[in-house]
């Protein structure tokens, strides 16, 4: 599939989300405001929003634009850890949310906040490993451990000056 495909169905894909994004934040304010929003329907609301929104972007998006042919079984295993980075860091997010709503009486959410944070850098690191495997995968020189003698260890050790304990 050529690059302008891809852009395509990513643009179409990106169109969706953001249209289900405004209709659910439509959803949930107005549902706030008129008070027939119950807390746990506004929680069951953002849970599936965030969870359709990962399957549309990590999974679907993927599979139709055949992201995954054609790669090493590294950069798979790489993706994978991507995707579930992702789907830890909307977990995290829907922590946020759900203790958020009971008056921020507990810290909990802020585990949430904090699990959303970790999972940025993680995700970073492991798209750079499906993106650019020659990057990460370098092979390094080994390095030689150099023998040192008993003797150059000794050599190495500053002498204690036994003039300061007798005073």
């Amino acid at each position: 599939m050529d690059k302008e495909e891809r852009k395509k169905i990513h643009k179409k894909i990106s169109i969706i989300t953001l249209l289900a994004l405004i209709v659910v934040i439509a959803v949930m304010i107005g549902g706030t405001l008129m008070g027939w929003l119950k807390i746990w329907a506004f929680q069951l609301i953002a849970c599936l929003y965030l969870v359709g929104y990962w399957a549309a972007t990590d999974i679907l998006e993927p599979k139709l634009t055949k992201l995954l042919e054609g790669v090493t079984e590294d950069q798979k295993k790489a993706y994978k850890k991507y995707a579930a980075m992702d789907f830890a860091g909307y977990m995290g997010i829907l922590v946020f949310v759900i203790f958020a709503g009971r008056g921020g009486a507990s810290n909990v959410g802020m585990i949430g906040l904090v699990v959303y944070a970790y999972t940025l850098s993680a995700k970073k690191k492991f798209r750079l490993e499906f993106q650019h495997p020659e990057k990460i995968h370098k092979k390094q020189a080994p390095v030689q451990k150099k023998e040192v003698s008993i003797r150059e260890k000794a050599a190495m050790v500053k002498p204690v000056d036994d003039e300061e304990d007798e005073q």
